[in-house]
């Protein structure tokens, strides 16, 4: 095997909801154009996600956060301008991790971080 190779550490899976707090950063990231009706956004938002996914299954993820905002805030009777309807694709790589994450991130010789990407 590669010496580099045999050095490198990789994990991976399916990390939002388990090592990413996912709903905390949603909200947070949502808070900012939505104000105080933001709980309401964020249900509209579950509401809609699979519907836009099911529309047009080869969408990347960023057209798929983007029409499912508008789409939520048109249901909620809230104005968006076009470069806040990429405000969740635009922030995705900022949501903060977990306290248990940060601490088992450094238990495998990582280095600490607030966020994944």
């Amino acid at each position: 095997m590669n010496e580099k190779m045999s050095e490198t550490k990789w994990i991976t899976f399916d990390c939002y909801g388990t090592l990413v707090d996912w709903n905390g950063g949603f909200r947070a990231i949502l808070e900012r154009v939505a104000g105080e009706r933001v709980d309401e956004l964020v249900a509209a938002y579950h509401r809609f996600e699979r519907i836009v996914e099911s529309e047009t299954p080869h969408r990347s993820y960023r057209e798929v956060l983007a029409t499912t905002l508008q789409r939520a805030a048109n249901s909620c009777g809230i104005s968006l301008a076009q470069e806040q309807q990429q405000i969740i694709a635009e922030s995705w790589g900022r949501l903060g991790l977990f306290l248990t994450s940060k601490l088992n991130w450094r238990d495998c010789g990582l280095p600490p971080s607030n966020s994944v990407y």
